[in-house]
């Protein structure tokens, strides 16, 4: 199962989305989206091994589907942010920092498939009991329940800016910005609603670990990027007018960006 990943400029971010998948799940999985598959495999492992009671997958079958893919959904989201950072090493396994942003894109949207997955299986847990599957869509209080859908509706708002509906560059960048909020709702929802992952030291450690390398990233990448990360100074040498657009030739001053290839 492959999902090649993000792209470095925006316009790949208006791709359709059913020609994502059905492009990429033609293609084997690289070896450099071993981490990402590792850590999912990971995340279902440690959840299984340290469940008190395997009663519930028989007796209720949606809930075991809903705890699974909003679990390694909840971790895709974080690689998504992760893989935002510009963090060298990342650069180095997927060969180009536009084959970075190729994986964040589609991770993003693998994340947001399986997230989707959630609600839809704890509203077929209660069918069919009408009123109490619609009632979980409905916000009675500030709480866990009402966390996971604002951090739902987020997310899918944020995507549709970024998929779907075409707005300016400078805005859409701004928006974008806005899901660290998602990630924020998504942390109260599962600290206040989740007793599996609450109850198990080693699965709470995996997933809010992963939580936080999340934050951390985006903290890196929109605060501290611009004073601590790599700077290079060049010089315009020559400007060439093309059909569709220009080619703008750099010189160093001093010291030359070290380019992966493809880059």
């Amino acid at each position: 199962m492959n999902y090649a990943m993000v792209n470095i400029l925006y316009p790949l971010y208006k791709s359709n989305l059913v020609n994502l998948f059905r492009d990429n799940i033609k293609m084997k999985v690289p070896k450099k989206y071993f981490l990402f598959i590792a850590s999912l495999v990971v995340t279902v492992l440690i959840w299984i091994c340290t469940l008190s009671d395997y009663q519930f997958i028989v007796n209720d079958p949606f809930l075991f589907l809903s705890k699974l893919v909003v679990l390694i959904g909840t971790v895709s989201m974080c690689w998504s942010f992760i893989l935002s950072a510009r963090f060298k090493f990342f650069e180095v396994v997927f060969h180009g920092l536009d084959k970075v942003y190729h994986a964040h894109k589609n991770i993003s949207i693998i994340s947001f498939s399986l997230i989707c997955l959630h609600p839809l299986f704890q509203f077929f847990r209660f069918v069919p009991d009408w009123g109490r599957a619609f009632g979980l869509f409905i916000p009675t209080a500030l709480g866990a329940v009402e966390f996971g859908i604002f951090a739902f509706l987020l997310f899918l708002l944020l995507l549709a800016l970024t998929l779907w509906i075409n707005i300016p560059y400078h805005i859409w960048k701004k928006t974008h910005e806005l899901f660290i909020f998602v990630l924020i709702l998504a942390f109260f929802h599962t600290v206040l609603m989740d007793k599996q992952v609450n109850a198990s030291f080693l699965l709470s450690l995996w997933i809010y670990g992963f939580m936080l390398l999340a934050a951390f990233s985006y903290a890196y990448i929109r605060f501290l990027y611009a004073y601590i990360g790599p700077k290079y100074e060049y010089e315009v040498k020559k400007i060439e007018k093309l059909r569709k657009g220009w080619n703008i030739f750099l010189a160093p001053l001093e010291k030359r960006m070290a380019n992966e290839p493809a880059q």
